[in-house]
């Protein structure tokens, strides 16, 4: 039983000692700190983390047209601003019903599997360097979630889509995958969930149009 948690526990030591360019460590022999300032962005008190990581910030906003209707900032642990984001999905997400054939389909403005990876990618892949925060703004008509920092080392544009996953942050963990873990399909369930209700749609319009001829 000993072996088969040190055989568990080598991955997760590695992907530590690749961290020295994530925002605590500073060197490749200051592993501890990375470790320390993953616990603390994920476990610690708001009021230490205001002090030691003042960058780290999230913010949701309700937008509709000039107005704000929600304009709500965080500094929380990392776990507890994503159980919040989660629950402000939940309560700002609308569904419509579509009939398709003889079944009602339930339709939601964001699937929340897309939702929760564009959440996740924003964290995983902020730059802690530049002040400001990450942004979940909900409008009317669309959902933009932004984070400090342009592209990662070797992620441009033109490859967004096709490169391997490269993590900012490594140690910086996923909501279902464990600490530094990385399962090479960056934005499948956000393309997956937009293809699914996609074709939802065309079938709406297509009886529609067959309804009117």
């Amino acid at each position: 039983m000993v072996a088969s948690r040190w055989s568990l526990a080598r991955p997760l030591r590695r992907r530590q000692r690749r961290c020295s360019r994530s925002v605590f460590s500073r060197s490749r022999s200051r592993d501890r700190r990375s470790s320390k300032g993953l616990g603390l962005l994920l476990f610690g008190r708001e009021d230490v983390i205001r002090t030691a990581v003042p960058v780290h910030e999230v913010a949701f906003q309700r937008l509709s047209g000039s107005q704000v209707k929600v304009n709500d900032f965080f500094r929380w642990p990392l776990l507890r601003v994503m159980d919040e984001l989660e629950a402000r999905h939940r309560a700002h997400n609308q569904e419509q019903e579509l009939l398709v054939g003889m079944i009602r389909v339930g339709v939601p403005d964001y699937p929340f599997s897309a939702y929760r990876e564009g959440v996740a990618n924003a964290r995983i892949h902020r730059d802690y360097a530049p002040l400001g925060a990450i942004h979940v703004q909900w409008h009317d008509d669309r959902l933009q979630i932004s984070s400090p920092g342009g592209f990662p080392e070797g992620v441009r544009l033109d490859n967004l889509l096709v490169t391997d996953p490269r993590p900012r942050n490594p140690c910086s963990p996923t909501p279902s995958s464990g600490p530094g873990s990385s399962n090479g399909r960056r934005g499948e369930s956000t393309r997956s969930s937009t293809r699914s209700f996609a074709a939802v749609a065309r079938r709406r319009r297509t009886s529609a149009a067959l309804r009117r001829a």
